[in-house]
């Protein structure tokens, strides 16, 4: 009997143990998750995601839209605007004036020039869109194997001064060379010769008017040709000064 009462009252303490348990676990939960309120405290990470998704989408409809111009992307985003009641999402800067109408008037006033002038075969224009390369033949400038200026150069080259003093644009002065060695004690090299005849072009420009500040010379030997280097007519265009008109806004930016 005994034994029997004994038996009984283990069971009686581990059930009552078993109830302290749970009531301890239930009770360290409320203070975790709150009292009854999980999905209520977690509700802010569901609100959290849907802002990056919608910011994520807004980032990827402007990049969608970046390449297909200025226009379209301020249909977009005034469209985003409108939807979400805001005045404006983004400003995006004026778009800057384009230089090339104005270089382009340049070179049109040189050749009309150079063509009253009969310099046609002297001078050639070339025109790539962000500078005008004023092409000068060697014949028309130097005696071979010289860089001081020709007499005979000074009348031709008139025009052409005339109208780069109007103007403001940066003039970097090339001087150029076929691929026939020189040796001399003047000119060691090509290099020497190239550069040389830039910088008298350049000493004869300010001399006639045109500020220092706006002029550059460079040689370039050789290594610039504007054709192959095969035959007299090949090296007789390869050997030239060349006149760069750059904007001057574009030449101090850089």
């Amino acid at each position: 009997m005994e034994r029997a009462g004994e038996e009984e009252e283990v069971i009686v303490d581990a059930r009552g143990t078993e109830r302290e348990q749970r009531r301890s676990f239930r009770d360290l939960s409320e203070r975790l998750g709150g009292r009854g309120g999980g999905e209520e405290q977690d509700a802010w990470v569901m609100t959290y995601m849907d802002v990056i998704t919608l910011m994520l989408t807004l980032f990827v409809m402007l990049l969608a839209y970046a390449d297909r111009g200025e226009e379209s992307l301020q249909q977009v985003t005034g469209g985003l605007a409108q939807a979400v009641g805001a005045e404006s999402i983004i400003e995006l800067p004026a778009p800057k004036p384009s230089i090339v109408p104005a270089i382009d008037k340049t070179m049109d006033a040189l050749a009309d020039r150079m063509r009253a002038m009969g310099l046609a075969e002297g001078v050639e224009i070339e025109h790539d869109g962000e500078s005008v390369k004023v092409q000068l033949s060697e014949k028309l400038l130097f005696s071979v194997g010289e860089a001081r200026i020709s007499e005979f150069a000074f009348e031709q080259l008139e025009p052409i001064v005339a109208l780069l003093r109007e103007e403001s644009y940066r003039i970097t002065v090339e001087g150029h060379t076929d691929d026939v060695p020189i040796a001399n004690e003047r000119f060691p090299s090509n290099w020497e010769l190239s550069s040389a005849r830039a910088a008298y072009v350049v000493r004869y420009l300010i001399e006639e008017g045109i500020a220092p500040a706006r002029l550059g010379a460079v040689g370039y030997a050789d290594t610039r040709p504007r054709a192959e280097n095969i035959d007299e007519q090949g090296r007789g265009r390869n050997r030239r000064v060349t006149l760069v008109l750059e904007h001057a806004g574009e030449s101090e930016n850089e």
